[in-house]
């Protein structure tokens, strides 16, 4: 607790010190709780909070699927060599014939260890797009390499791309790098751009090596950034999100004046697209209307929150991909854990896929028609949700009303001099505080992931955080790649697609902010959105190359008698057989 000790000092931890064994909730002892509800916490006698050990919510069959291989320390100078040469031969016959360039497997091998064999998903992912040139649908489980994947297909057709222009370019004495972009990648926010731009920097630092090609075959747009004024629009490949894409196309010194009131300023990037590639594809559409919606007039239409507000990615989409171009020389990926009919049926009929070339890849076990091999979801995530009481800081289980849960042992003082962060009650940061503090990551080189709600300060929650000694980074597009802190802070905006390696605890504020939905946005479908966010963010851990050794967390706080706590009980406790423990072990998917 010596990591606490402005708590300590202000009288916040055990008000009324009580004897070790009635520290302890017999009731919990005896009587757990069914695997398919969030599972309760518990003080231990050393007064360290406990999250009660759990069976776990999302069942898993084999150590973290069969298509997963992660390599393991070897003694021995020579029988590591050996390995890692047979591993190289290995990934090398796995990965050319699905179109992978050798320097590209080389790279990989390299800067990305852990990664030996593609799963199932990734091989049909890799074969459809490089070898047979189809459009693909993707979905698939949160934490199984779909952005990596799209990363090594970018990179690969940039590099024969790139390949080429050199010949050309030898033999007509010209420069081989391009000024226009034959890739685009689009992602839902910065953060994951920045992290998908340092994968493909890490790469391609390790192909240079052997090619002597100093010019990088990537760039990544951040909002605010504009083409330089010699070098056209990029490289062959753009990575960004739609907003920050439509104003850097906005600002290209190619678009004439002239030209722009007449032409849109996406015309000279669909002149050289040849691969779009969209990953979390439904947090860009959204608030779609339902499949079988209709409206009774237009004017129903046009109060619907899509059409009053069109997202960016649509306009982009409508110019990039020239829907009267006949030929659909666009080849097209679209991919999320949580892409549904709805996404598909809309992609569809916006003409942003060609009709007769598609693959559609579905891997989740909920699936009607599966096509691939069941890969088991998230084994090894428990989940967990407290109540905090507005008035006295005493921290319950979801549900519960007349026992108590650890509120007989923890009481935090209400009165608070500093001002509260935006949107989240001083004492819900202090039972954060306090549940941190008790249960830092086990390995010194983890880290715990805090959500904020939309709208909240995450200055002043890191501020807040200080006040009560505990020390947090916050994430966003500019963050380092290596954390110094381990508690980390996002919005929830930021969170899809994300991938910190050493994640094992997952703190979301507010649980799943349902009054941060407008009427308009709850009358959409917006609680279900909602819900499926819930998947991705438990999906930050457990996963492809990190260190499945169990005990990751998804820990839920609300304030007691919300919104926020029926909101959740809506998901938890009342429709339990709809959302949690599905025979199919499917976990929460909407």
């Amino acid at each position: 607790m010596a990591s606490l000790p402005s708590l300590l000092a202000r009288g916040y931890l055990r008000s009324r010190r009580l004897p070790p064994v009635h520290a302890v909730s017999l009731r919990f002892q005896h009587t757990p709780p069914p695997a398919s509800q969030p599972r309760p916490v518990d003080l231990s006698p050393d007064g360290r909070v406990d999250l009660f050990p759990s069976t776990r919510v999302f069942p898993v069959s084999g150590p973290r699927g069969a298509d997963a291989t992660v390599a393991s320390g070897v003694k021995g100078r020579a029988t590591a060599g050996r390995l890692e040469s047979e591993a190289f031969n290995d990934l090398i016959n796995t990965l050319k014939p699905l179109g992978i360039p050798y320097p590209v497997i080389k790279a990989l091998l390299q800067e990305f260890p852990h990664f030996r064999h593609p799963t199932s998903a990734q091989v049909t992912l890799l074969k459809s797009v490089l070898i047979d040139g189809n459009d693909v649908f993707l979905k698939e489980k949160t934490g199984r390499g779909k952005t990596l994947a799209m990363s090594l297909i970018a990179l690969s057709r940039a590099f024969k791309i790139r390949f080429r222009r050199r010949k050309t370019a030898s033999r007509h004495g010209r420069n081989a790098s391009s000024s226009s972009p034959s890739i685009l990648l689009l992602l839902p926010h910065a953060a994951l751009v920045g992290q998908v731009a340092e994968w493909l920097a890490r790469l391609q630092g390790a192909m240079q090596a052997g090619l002597g090609d100093d010019a990088l075959m990537s760039r990544a747009v951040m909002p605010g950034d504009k083409p330089p004024q010699d070098s056209g629009l990029g490289p062959e490949i753009l990575i960004s999100t739609p907003d920050a894409l439509l104003a850097y196309l906005s600002a290209s010194p190619s678009i004439r004046p002239s030209q722009s009131r007449h032409k849109p300023a996406t015309s000279s990037l669909a002149r050289s697209l040849q691969l779009l590639m969209v990953d979390e594809v439904d947090a860009m559409l959204r608030p779609l209307p339902g499949r079988f919606k209709t409206f009774s007039s237009e004017r129903e239409r046009s109060r619907h929150p899509f059409y009053r507000h069109p997202p960016s990615i649509v306009p982009l989409l409508n110019d990039v991909i020239r829907l009267d171009d006949a030929e659909g020389r666009v080849q097209t990926v679209w991919s999320s854990a949580t892409l549904n009919s709805v996404v598909r049926g809309f992609i569809q009929r916006s003409g942003w896929i060609r009709r007769h070339e598609q693959t559609m890849v579905d891997t989740t076990q909920n699936s009607p028609s599966v096509e691939l091999s069941p890969v088991p979801a998230s084994g090894n995530v428990v989940h967990y949700c407290l109540t905090v009481d507005p008035l006295t800081g005493q921290m319950r289980n979801l549900g519960e009303s007349t026992e108590p849960g650890i509120s007989d042992t923890i009481a935090l003082d209400p009165t608070d001099d500093h001002a509260p962060s935006e949107r989240i009650h001083p004492l819900m940061l202090e039972s954060l505080a306090l549940l941190y503090a008790s249960r830092p990551p086990a390995d010194s080189s983890g880290h715990a992931l805090a959500i904020l709600p939309s709208g909240a300060s995450m200055a002043t929650v890191q501020r807040d955080l200080s006040a009560h000694g505990i020390s947090s980074e916050i994430l966003d597009g500019t963050s380092p790649s290596s954390p110094s802190t381990s508690l980390l802070l996002i919005d929830r905006a930021h969170v899809r697609g994300l991938d910190l390696p050493r994640l094992t605890t997952v703190y979301l504020l507010n649980g799943l902010d349902a009054s941060g939905l407008s009427k308009s946005s709850r009358a959409a479908g917006g609680m279900e959105d909602r819900k499926r966010e819930y998947t991705h963010f438990a999906g930050r851990m457990d996963r492809l190359g990190g260190p499945g050794a169990g005990g990751y967390e998804m820990v839920s706080l609300v304030m007691r008698g919300s919104g926020e706590e029926k909101a959740l009980q809506g998901m938890w406790v009342d429709r339990t057989d709809l959302r949690v423990g599905r025979k199919d072990g499917a976990g929460i998917e909407c």
